[in-house]
């Protein structure tokens, strides 16, 4: 325990001096995301620019490349081989995000203590799902912006993810993760801060991931704190810092924000978000699996007649896994024709789609 307690007092010191003197020290992972990020908003660097920092993380260039040659990024022309083209099909937006991505999966690999390495995954998975039901809300109720949201919903857990890379100095702490989890708790809000203006992010990102949590949130949500916030309730993965304290006060939080309010929009409105994931995974992945998800939800999570449009709606093979056996197949049966098959595959896709909704539609009508 005198070890824990040394290594306590040295960490704090650390951080509070880093935080007055304004020096933040970002894990080498989290420095590039951050060089990616300025050069990003500067409009004098060029994609060469940004592909020559993107070089100096292999993994990073590897993961952008293999995503910019995905069915969905191109399905019409060769492969893309080039890093500067990558970043270009991608986009920059997705780049950053890929980026914050690599660090944190980088960040839970490094940790040399296993328990240290489950709570920086399950930071990730919480912070993945908080972003995923920002960008889901942003998107139902027709927001601008939604992958700012989303962008948000990301970084809402930086502060956690700092403290936690800065950790790996003080092995000690690990010796008692609850009182660990309180040192965090502590420095979790002003580190934050002082991370999110390094980083230099539009202030509607900022005021989102500072938010006060106990604030009443107004209905229907038109600010992206709102959103943000709402996405925090809804999201389904814990934050293991919140288990370790053994808090979960994510009813009563709810309850405050949507208090006065009719209880059923706030439930329609997780309805929409659950229903947009499923067909998202059914059009990304397949419908196997989305009717997997669909019954691993519980029965509070989607009403009956909800479930049962769902499963008119994604009985289908319209999704990018079949777009690629149809390419593939019919450009072998027919090679003279692959351009015209290439050309209308996505078609064919958005069609099928069209056609289920069409189907989920009428049943919803009929019920």
């Amino acid at each position: 325990m005198e070890a824990f307690q040394a290594q306590t007092e040295a960490f704090a010191e650390q951080v509070e001096q880093e935080l007055r003197d304004g020096t933040l020290s970002f894990p080498t992972v989290f420095d590039l995301s951050l060089r990616i990020k300025r050069l990003a908003d500067d409009p004098d660097s060029s994609l060469a620019d940004i592909a020559n920092v993107v070089r100096a993380e292999p993994l990073l260039a590897a993961k952008a490349i293999r995503m910019a040659n995905t069915l969905s990024m191109n399905p019409y022309r060769g492969e893309i081989d080039s890093l500067k083209d990558a970043i270009g099909r991608i986009g920059l937006s997705t780049l950053r995000c890929l980026a914050f991505a690599v660090a944190a999966e980088q960040l839970a690999r490094d940790h040399r203590s296993r328990q240290m390495r489950l709570i920086a995954t399950g930071l990730w998975m919480h912070a993945i799902d908080v972003a995923a039901w920002s960008f889901a809300l942003a998107r139902a109720l027709d927001r601008p912006n939604p992958d700012g949201a989303m962008l948000a919903g990301l970084m809402l857990d930086i502060g956690q993810f700092y403290l936690l890379a800065r950790a790996a100095r003080y092995p000690a702490l690990e010796g008692d993760l609850p009182r660990f989890a309180e040192l965090v708790a502590l420095w979790d809000e002003p580190v934050r801060t002082a991370v999110l203006e390094t980083f230099d992010l539009p202030d509607s990102i900022i005021e989102a991931c500072t938010a006060d949590p106990t604030a009443r949130t107004e209905w229907p949500p038109e600010s992206m704190s709102d959103i943000v916030f709402l996405a925090t309730l809804a999201a389904e993965a814990p934050n293991p810092f919140d288990s370790l304290l053994g808090l979960d006060n994510r009813a009563a939080l709810r309850d405050t924000c949507i208090a006065g309010l009719d209880r059923s929009k706030y439930d329609e409105l997780l309805e929409a978000a659950q229903a947009g994931r499923l067909l998202g995974i059914k059009t990304v992945l397949n419908e196997l699996l989305a009717y997997l998800e669909l019954a691993r939800m519980s029965p509070t999570e989607l009403s009956e007649r909800t479930r049962i449009v769902l499963t008119y709606a994604m009985c289908g093979f319209a999704n990018i896994g079949s777009l690629g056996i149809l390419i593939a197949g019919l450009g072998e049966m027919a090679p003279t024709r692959r351009a015209e098959v290439l050309r209308l595959g996505p078609r064919a896709v958005l069609a099928g789609t069209l056609a289920t909704l069409s189907t989920g539609a009428v049943v919803s009508v009929l019920l």
